[in-house]
């Protein structure tokens, strides 16, 4: 795996109004890029979904992952897909934006 994914996506939290969902598709070419970075057969859909909420001096950014990953059985050597539905909440302060735009 490199160390950069094969796709990026920005989301501006500035920009984003309070509680906007934003969401990110990738098309079947980058599910196949994504796919190969990751070491898998395959990627038949992936979707994120990111909620942006104003906190106190930044934002939180809830992100749901949901997508069908095609993998081998490394019992069976068989072709299997295994569903993905993934949650995380990241906390950004204003201060980590500012320095991340400086370098």
């Amino acid at each position: 795996m490199t160390e950069r994914p094969p796709i990026e996506r920005r989301i501006e939290l500035d920009a984003a109004n309070d509680g906007e969902v934003q969401v990110v598709a990738p098309n079947s070419d980058e599910r196949q890029a994504i796919a190969e970075w990751l070491g898998l057969e395959g990627l038949d859909d992936l979707k994120g979904s990111f909620t942006i909420s104003r906190a106190r001096g930044g934002a939180i950014v809830r992100l749901d992952l949901a997508g069908a990953a095609k993998r081998i059985c490394v019992v069976s050597l068989e072709p299997m897909t295994e569903e993905i539905r993934e949650s995380i909440e990241i906390h950004f302060d204003k201060d980590f934006a500012d320095a991340a735009e400086e370098e």
